[in-house]
């Protein structure tokens, strides 16, 4: 069989050239902010959590704060997201978070002075079944549902969506992204499935 530890292929976001008008209704896109992080994919398989990075690099003991929380998801479960320097709702500079990963031994200290969120956006198993040619509005509901079983949001986080009617709305909002610590804006159709 497959192995259980393995992430699937990122999908990779690519720079809009055009003027966000040409995408047609804004209705149809979801709006998240773009973290400044690690990407990374969270994985419950039976008994086994694995956390792996962009680059296909296994960080799993790099993170056992994030690993801890994964054994409250249920088995079979694949998140997509962020991973970012976090500390009371907020995101740190990311400086904060390669203090951490340049360190070869984590001490309590050093979890302490750089504490990490997983800001999960994107679900790509539910319960041992691949759902990435659903939708991803559908994907995003079962989102929400997965995080909402393991109680309050600790370290594993819903990435939240921007809240922004019109594309003029959007981009004043994108105007502020520097003070809010991140580095843009994320858009994906709600009828997309994931991709490569």
């Amino acid at each position: 069989g497959a192995d259980r530890s393995r992430p699937y292929p990122f999908y990779l976001a690519s720079p809009l050239e055009d003027d966000v008008h040409t995408l047609g209704a804004r209705d149809q896109w979801i709006a998240e902010w773009k973290w400044d992080g690690i990407r990374a994919q969270l994985i419950r398989r039976g008994d086994e959590v694995h956390l792996w990075s962009r680059g296909e690099e296994l960080i799993t003991d790099r993170f056992p704060e994030i690993t801890l929380a994964a054994r409250a998801l249920p088995a079979g479960t694949v998140l997509d997201g962020e991973l970012v320097p976090w500390r009371d709702g907020a995101v740190l500079p990311f400086g904060v978070l390669q203090t951490r990963i340049g360190r070869t031994s984590l001490t309590s200290r050093i979890l302490r002075e750089a504490p990490v969120a997983l800001l999960a956006f994107d679900l790509l198993e539910v319960d041992g079944t691949d759902v990435r040619e659903r939708s991803h509005g559908e994907r995003r509901l079962a989102l929400e549902r997965v995080l909402g079983t393991i109680g309050a949001p600790g370290v594993l986080r819903l990435s939240p969506l921007i809240d922004a009617p019109s594309w003029d709305s959007l981009r004043a909002l994108r105007a502020t992204s520097r003070e809010r610590g991140v580095e843009g804006v994320m858009l994906k159709r709600r009828d997309a499935p994931y991709r490569v």
